[in-house]
């Protein structure tokens, strides 16, 4: 996979300086099928860079890391709509 452009995404920094989750709605392209296409990626930051490793986090933090997301319109309206009716 490679990206070819990040739209928008939410960041929460924890962890101390440096570190970030970040939620990124991102353009990508696959080889194995010769597509690209509109994906979500999680991700950790490590001195502002990508750091190829899970990110974990806990859930107060996703809460905030959402919370930007949110705010930055990683998510489509419609998908906001579908979380929502999930919540209730």
């Amino acid at each position: 996979m490679r990206t070819l452009k990040v739209v928008s995404y939410g960041e929460y920094q924890w962890n101390g300086p440096g570190h970030a989750a970040r939620i990124e709605r991102a353009r990508v392209f696959y080889s194995w099928d010769d597509k690209a296409r509109e994906v979500l990626k999680f991700c950790y930051l490590k001195g502002g860079r990508h750091a190829r490793t899970h990110l974990t986090i806990k859930q107060d933090d996703f809460v905030e890391l959402f919370r930007s997301a949110v705010e930055n319109k990683v998510f489509d309206p419609g998908v906001i709509n579908r979380m929502r009716r999930i919540l209730r």
